[in-house]
């Protein structure tokens, strides 16, 4: 249980298509709750198919905060995420229980263990050299840049986001060093007391699952949303559009891929991602599994009658 100076919070995470958001909403049938939203593409409005956010009825289902609240051409990071999850746990009253659910783990990891003090803003000049390689490279060429510089931070933004990339690039031209370095320093820590869960499941289900998923996303819409961002006047080069599924409409759209190859590509990189997500999750020994499954939910329930304040249940 909780020391009374921390907020108890729980954290359901894992890799992407295991059935995070599903098990939440499950959970909200016992448990007093909200949820904190932790993919950083969910967060985007306008971009429900994409990124597969939660439904209608499942946010009616239990209420969820940062999801469709920012706008497409904004930047996220995991400092904003971290002092805007602050202001909503402290709003919450005190028998409800904070539930952080998503796969970003840098997110995550921020809000859980805290963020370094030490990083320094870049140059102008560094920033602008950084930008440069994303826009004349692309952002594989540039990740692989970044592995070359620093493997941890590479590792971190498995998504190979430009936008953070491109941060981490920056930093290093402006100092030196590598920006995970500044990861291992002191950190400043939100006033938090996670339980950490994750799911799991065999990974040639996990896989026919993301494949499945990528093809729902094509045929309820997903090059119309990508089409209709672009109408709204969003750059394709923002960091909500050069990710997985969006980056590969934008080619279909360009001439550059068809249906089929942009399918199947989009497809591989789902489950790449999904892979580094298990590979980052597992390392964190104080995570525990729970295999997708008809007892899900009551394993999870068992779990937490353990763990949790009884205040928080129905």
């Amino acid at each position: 249980m909780a020391s009374d100076s921390l907020r108890q919070i729980l954290v359901i995470c894992g890799p992407t298509a295991t059935g995070k958001t599903s098990l939440a909403v499950s959970l909200a049938n016992h448990l007093r709750m909200e949820v904190i939203n932790a993919d950083s593409r969910q967060m985007f409005a306008g971009m429900e198919i994409g990124t597969a956010a939660p439904t209608i009825e499942e946010r009616a289902a239990v209420r969820h905060h940062f999801v469709g609240t920012k706008a497409p051409f904004e930047e996220t990071t995991a400092g904003m995420f971290v002092r805007e999850a602050q202001a909503i746990l402290t709003s919450l009253p005190a028998n409800v229980l904070p539930v952080l659910v998503g796969g970003a783990g840098l997110y995550i990891s921020a809000l859980c263990d805290g963020l370094s003090s030490e990083i320094v803003p870049s140059t102008d000049e560094a920033k602008r050299k950084a930008k440069a390689i994303i826009e004349l490279q692309g952002r594989d060429r540039a990740w692989e840049q970044l592995q070359t510089i620093d493997t941890v931070a590479a590792e971190a933004y498995t998504d190979r986001n430009p936008s953070r990339i491109q941060r981490a690039l920056a930093y290093y031209f402006t100092t030196g060093k590598r920006i995970s370095d500044s990861w291992q320093s002191q950190p400043n820590r939100a006033a938090v007391d996670p339980v950490r869960i994750a799911i799991s499941m065999d990974r040639d289900m996990l896989y026919e699952r993301i494949n499945n998923r990528c093809e729902c996303m094509m045929t309820n819409g997903l090059m119309e949303e990508t089409q209709a961002l672009m109408d709204a006047g969003v750059n394709p080069q923002t960091q909500a559009l050069q990710s997985v599924g969006y980056a590969h409409m934008i080619d279909v759209l360009n001439g550059k891929r068809s249906r089929e190859e942009a399918l199947a590509s989009m497809q591989q990189e789902s489950r790449r991602y999904a892979k580094r997500q298990l590979t980052w999750f597992r390392r964190d020994h104080r995570i525990v599994w729970f295999e997708q499954g008809p007892l899900l939910v009551s394993d999870v329930l068992e779990f937490l009658a353990t763990r949790i304040s009884p205040q928080f249940f129905r």
